[in-house]
């Protein structure tokens, strides 16, 4: 056995650490995109049911004044063709 040597390697080879660090920030970066489109959506949704609660106030607040019905249909029609407010259910 003079040329021959039995060589026994322990713990992952560089190439081995790379992929799996790669992997990693790969599946962050993804769930990092995720939670800022959910975290958007719900601002989103936040702002709008806000938006509806004081077009309601408003719509309460001014109810029987006259010329009042005239411009709110006017401004929300405007406000639909623009999708700047969800249709009212």
């Amino acid at each position: 056995m003079t040329g021959i040597q039995n060589k026994t390697t322990k713990g992952f080879s560089l190439l081995e650490l790379l992929l799996v660090v790669a992997v990693g920030a790969i599946l962050i970066l993804a769930g990092l995109a995720i939670y800022r489109n959910i975290t958007n959506s719900t601002q989103t949704n936040e702002a709008v049911r806000l938006l509806n609660v004081i077009k309601q106030e408003i719509k309460r607040a001014y109810e029987g004044q006259p010329g009042y019905g005239t411009l709110s249909n006017h401004m929300e029609g405007m406000l639909l063709n623009m999708d700047a407010i969800p249709p009212s259910n």
